[in-house]
């Protein structure tokens, strides 16, 4: 079983992209006035959270479909999941396609982000739901009136979570945390969440910054991610999905800074995507003059749909992209030189090919096989091809300064005035493993929202040959 908690939050978002704006045409009971039926923490809708709308438009009802026999046949029938899915699947397709590495680089790193919310917020309700396995002693308070306060003990280390559920006539309106979750620095905030639901309305707040150290390799990563939209009972009928990132690592003595911002539409069958991602980094490799180093800097403005399958919606190990369509304005400069390391400056003065630079700067827009990654011709047949085709990508993002407002601060160790007269106290949870009832409940959580890590793909390389 994985370190739960403390991984959960320990998520490298190396080149990643992320979530969540507002929900349009939201309509909402008045501010505090609870019209779901949610009543557990367990219960609350999170970033994951199936859609149960599907996309508008002809080209993907039933009927068009039954009009038009062969776009049935082009519908990827298993796509690929997300969790899996790597720079090798793209590149041995027979004719790779640019397009599907791009989608599935924005889809698999945002939905690697959104799922340490809903990880979280798993955790907290299984605690709830065996808290004498669990080693509490106290009752949760659940009335909104304190924060209840736990130190997490996992394999010999420990850490401290802050968090607070409203209820208002039995609903849940409010769920909170803080969280100090990262066991080499356990007096350090890593993380904050807040989900509010009003009426139909559901916000949701997250943000994660951390660090981590493996060998000779660091990263450092911001992410202010957010989650909006309505909902019916417990489902979604509506959600977007908005991540604005910076992260800056070195791997390998290869130096990488990247920002950006990525918006997802969710539908029960199709994701919309909006992004833009700038990265640069400078790095050396050995060749045949001994030493030789590269530059490269990077900025694509995206825009597409693509086909959403899930054999177990709701479940993210699950989940997969299908066919789609993007149109994308990509800038790409790269420089090498031997003997020495250019500067990402250099590389961006690199807007034409030759000698030892290489530059791309186009409009491409293109369609793909979900099942094959094979590139398809953009044309009426194409999933998404109405909105694709009408549409300039326009999204842009410039370096972000993202860090915990007044509001959002915990200095993991301290207990407020008001809570400690409300009778709250640090309660001690432990984690066993699996053979235990909160161990199996916890575990059950990281299957359901399991998604691998994997590395950025350099999609560029597929059109400079280097695949």
């Amino acid at each position: 079983m994985n370190n739960l908690f403390i991984v959960s939050f320990l998520i490298s978002l190396s080149a990643s992209l992320i979530l969540y704006g507002c929900s349009k045409g939201s309509s909402s009971a008045p501010a505090g006035v609870p019209s779901s039926s949610i009543s557990s923490v367990s219960d609350l809708p999170g970033a994951t959270s199936p859609v149960q709308s599907g996309y508008g438009g002809d080209e993907y009802t039933s009927a068009k479909k039954a009009e038009a026999l062969d776009m049935i046949i082009k519908l990827a029938t298993t796509g690929k999941v997300l969790k899996d899915v790597g720079y090798s699947d793209v590149t041995g397709a027979t004719t790779p396609s640019r397009a599907a590495c791009e989608a599935l680089n924005m889809l698999k790193e945002t939905y690697q982000n959104a799922v340490t919310p809903d990880k979280i917020k798993c955790y907290i309700g299984a605690i709830m739901d065996n808290a004498a396995d669990a080693g509490l002693t106290t009752a949760i308070n659940t009335s909104g009136s304190a924060y209840n306060y736990f130190t997490i003990a996992e394999n010999g280390g420990s850490g401290k979570v802050k968090f607070k559920i409203v209820k208002s006539a039995g609903l849940v309106t409010e769920f909170e945390m803080f969280e100090c979750m990262d066991m080499t620095a356990p007096t350090v905030q890593q993380g904050y969440i807040r989900t509010t639901i009003s009426g139909t309305a559901v916000n949701m707040v997250v943000k994660h910054i951390g660090s981590f150290t493996a060998g000779v390799n660091t990263n450092t990563f911001k992410n202010d991610f957010s989650v909006s939209g309505v909902i019916s009972g417990k489902d979604f009928v509506s959600k977007q999905l908005t991540s604005i990132f910076w992260n800056q690592g070195n791997w390998s003595g290869n130096a990488n800074t990247g920002y950006g911002k990525v918006v997802i539409d969710e539908y029960s069958n199709s994701f919309k995507l909006n992004a833009f991602q700038h990265f640069e980094g400078t790095g050396s490799w050995s060749c045949q003059s001994g030493t030789c180093g590269y530059a490269n800097y990077q900025s694509n403005t995206i825009f597409g749909i693509v086909q959403l399958l899930n054999s177990s919606p709701g479940n993210m190990a699950s989940i997969a992209a299908g066919d789609g369509s993007i149109k994308a304005n990509l800038i790409t400069r790269n420089k090498s030189a031997q003997g020495s390391t250019p500067t990402t400056a250099e590389a961006e003065a690199c807007t034409t090919s030759g000698g030892s630079c290489w530059a791309q700067n186009e409009t491409i827009t293109e369609a793909w096989n979900g099942d094959t990654l094979d590139r398809q011709t953009f044309d009426a047949n194409s999933f998404g091809y109405t909105e694709v085709n009408a549409t300039t990508p326009s999204l842009t993002q410039s370096s972000p300064t993202i860090a915990f407002g007044a509001s959002e601060t915990w200095d993991c160790s301290t207990i407020s005035a008001e809570d400690t007269e409300a009778g709250a106290a640090f309660q001690t949870v432990t984690i066993g493993g699996t053979d235990t009832v909160v161990g199996a409940a916890l575990a059950a959580c990281d299957t359901k929202y399991g998604l691998n890590q994997g590395s950025h793909m350099n999609c560029w390389q597929l059109d400079r040959g280097n695949n």
